[in-house]
């Protein structure tokens, strides 16, 4: 089992890598036809920075295998990725001045998701960036899905109460003894893949089947970028590899969503 995890943990950044670098190069080739060139803009250098995170991971991995890595390069590329990320909703949806209750307890839950990651690393400084940083996603992100009404308010209630139910169960892991431990830490995995899948339904079902409008389909590809970074971000070994290559698959659904609304397909584009 380690040597297939280790082996996941090598292939998953590649794999990643290989699907980015089609992604660019697509946003590039019909960056000419864009209704939105600064839209696209943002979107390509988000994932030029993921790209570059990347390969600075493969290089670090092969040069240096079975050492921790250092804050670097890596850290640097993923925090451009979900600045960037939220930029391109700030951008799309500059005409809404207001800003939703949820958006801050989004906020709030990436904060005590930091608070978690410090227990867990006792890096203060990388985890404090690190939360500052997807705090901001996933403000914007929560922002832009009320304001399009991607998600419903019975949807948002479960979200946030699911979200600290996760939290509290993930502090108490500190506090437990052993074994009660463990069986809480898998009973918070079933409910980040529990997460992971309904948001992924919600994706497909929005985005493929067209069960929504583009603007929605963009917010909600967004949102299950989010919660899945956060479960990545709290994760380890095989569920993480797990967890990374669904990250990947996602990356095709934002740019199918990106591309939907910066082409002007169907209604008319807030943008």
């Amino acid at each position: 089992m380690n040597e297939f995890i280790l082996i996941t943990e090598k292939l998953d950044p590649i794999i990643q890598a290989v699907v980015l670098l089609v992604l660019i190069i697509l946003m590039l080739t019909k960056a000419g036809g864009s209704k939105n060139m600064l839209l696209s803009a943002f979107y390509v250098f988000a994932l030029i920075s993921l790209l570059l995170s990347d390969l600075y991971w493969i290089a670090y991995s092969f040069l240096r295998p079975g050492t921790r890595m250092p804050f670097a390069a890596n850290e640097i590329g993923e925090s451009a990725l979900f600045l960037l990320a939220g930029a391109v909703l700030s951008y799309a949806f500059r005409d809404n001045k207001k800003k939703a209750p949820e958006a801050f307890v989004a906020a709030l839950f990436v904060a005590c998701n930091a608070a978690l990651w410090y227990g867990w690393s006792g890096e203060l400084i990388q985890d404090i960036l690190s939360g500052i940083v997807l705090a901001y996603y996933m403000f914007v992100t929560v922002n832009a899905s009320k304001y399009v009404k991607a998600f419903t308010n019975l949807e948002f209630v479960i979200f946030e109460t699911v979200a600290f139910l996760l939290v509290a169960m993930q502090g108490l892991t500190f506090i437990l003894p052993e074994k009660p431990a463990f069986i809480l830490d898998r009973c918070c995995y079933f409910v980040m893949f529990a997460g992971a899948a309904y948001f992924a339904f919600k994706l497909v079902k929005d985005v493929i089947l067209f069960k929504a409008s583009r603007e929605q389909g963009l917010c909600v590809a967004w949102m299950t970028q989010g919660w899945i970074t956060l479960s990545m971000y709290m994760s380890a070994g095989l569920a993480y590899s797990v967890l990374l290559f669904l990250f990947t698959v996602v990356l095709i659904f934002t740019y199918i969503t990106i591309n939907r609304v910066t082409e002007g397909e169907g209604e008319e584009a807030r943008v």
